[in-house]
């Protein structure tokens, strides 16, 4: 890791080597074997195993498909995914996919349908637009640019005409996650049920954050 703590190498001050947060930041562009963090080395309880050969990035997907393996969890949200190398995101992707196949096929009486895994991204600002996210495991991107748009039409739906036309014309081969409220720009007051017909008409997919 990088960690302005003790005698860690420092954090970088680009997206993919800072520390966000004052989090350290894990080296999941190594291509070193790693080994096990030292606090599983010496945990007497973990189930962590050593496997060799496994860089930080093998062993961060292995356990993370191994809850969707363990659990059925059918899909990832994740958060600030610049801060991650592209080809990280397409490996759990690919990891995640075989494992939720794996488990339905184990557990048909539990599984609610036979769509694959689905995994939707935030990285700030993105718009209706096919990035090169989607070229690297995600199935959606947060919509940034919905909020704003939204926001000019709770006192007549007709504004959001041009918006809902320009989305339905760009998603054909891509999706986005459109919302409203969210604690990172601003929370969504205004509209009442006006709001939630602006969401849910909205093309593509959508969330309540």
């Amino acid at each position: 890791i990088r960690t302005d703590i003790g005698d860690y190498d420092n954090p970088g001050f680009d997206d993919l080597t800072m520390s966000l947060a004052f989090l350290p930041d894990l080296k999941t562009e190594s291509t070193e074997p790693s080994g096990l963090p030292n606090f599983y080395r010496h945990k007497p309880d973990t189930a962590a195993k050593a496997i060799p050969g496994y860089t930080p990035r093998d062993y961060l997907t292995h356990w993370l498909s191994q809850w969707v393996r363990d659990y059925g969890i059918d899909g990832f949200r994740v958060d600030t995914a610049k801060h991650v190398e592209q080809a990280a995101w397409l490996q759990l992707k690919t990891q995640a996919s075989e494992a939720l196949a794996e488990w339905k096929k184990a557990n048909p009486d539990k599984a609610l349908d036979n769509a694959p895994f689905w995994m939707t991204g935030e990285a700030w600002g993105h718009g209706v637009m096919q990035s090169d996210y989607y070229r690297h495991g995600f199935d959606a991107m947060l919509n940034f640019d919905y909020q704003d748009q939204a926001a000019k039409a709770t006192s007549c739906l007709a504004n959001m005409d041009l918006t809902w036309q320009q989305m339905a014309e760009k998603l054909q081969d891509f999706n986005v996650l459109s919302y409203l409220s969210s604690h990172d720009t601003s929370l969504f007051r205004e509209g009442g049920s006006t709001a939630a017909e602006l969401l849910l008409l909205a093309p593509g997919a959508v969330q309540d954050l």
